[in-house]
């Protein structure tokens, strides 16, 4: 009996240094880090080597692909001088190559205007979106402050019913709750005028607010 009496001590002692031990633990992981300056200027100083490393990777692959290109150009017109160098004591035959060579010079020209325009239309999309994206916020701003609605939540609101025009953005913010000003919590020990009512009694507290309601 007294043995399993020093078993159950020990089992209840396995179990609470057990549990000591997971909540120590967990009570360390909730800590925050704290972050000392040293620690900062490093993570800004490999931010910015990324960075760095990124920038220098998109030159060498803009620069590969220049060279690449440069090396298509000149394939072709070492190409070209070749086949006029087999017809060159062909006059009709030269003719002909001729002409040939200066249409596919043609062609190139009028794709490369093409992808040139492309990439300028798409430059201008771009910022044309970025441009009604600004202005969007601005109008929800604007409308959230005008009816005092959170300007979050009305976005969010617009967004999830499709709403994109002004005048839907007003009618939407007209119906939309208003935001609440959160009182200054009172202690609980002062009444109006900064009495002290801590040292007050309940029967103390009861007349005093009666005649503070009257």
């Amino acid at each position: 009996m007294g043995e399993s009496i020093e078993t159950g001590k020990d089992t209840m002692q396995t179990s609470n240094s057990a549990t000591s031990s997971t909540q120590q633990e967990a009570s360390t992981s909730q800590t925050p880090k704290t972050f000392t300056e040293s620690d900062i200027k490093k993570a800004v100083s490999d931010a910015l080597a990324k960075a760095g490393r990124e920038a220098k990777a998109l030159e060498t692959a803009k620069a590969d692909i220049a060279k690449r290109e440069a090396d298509i150009r000149k394939a072709e017109q070492d190409r070209e001088l070749a086949e006029l160098e087999v017809v060159k004591d062909k006059p009709d035959e030269l003719s002909i190559l001729q002409r040939k060579q200066k249409l596919a010079a043609d062609i190139r020209a009028h794709n490369a205007e093409v992808e040139r325009q492309r990439q300028e239309w798409d430059m201008h999309q771009a910022e044309l979106t970025e441009l009604k994206a600004a202005k969007y916020e601005l109008s929800i701003n604007g409308v959230a402050d005008k009816n005092g609605v959170s300007a979050d939540l009305l976005k969010a609101k617009a967004i999830e019913l499709g709403i994109t025009d002004p005048a839907g953005i007003e009618k939407l913010a007209a119906i939309m709750p208003k935001k609440v000003a959160v009182p200054n919590v009172d202690s609980g020990k002062t009444m109006g005028g900064g009495v002290d009512t801590s040292n007050m009694s309940p029967r103390e507290l009861i007349t005093r607010g009666l005649k503070n309601n009257k």
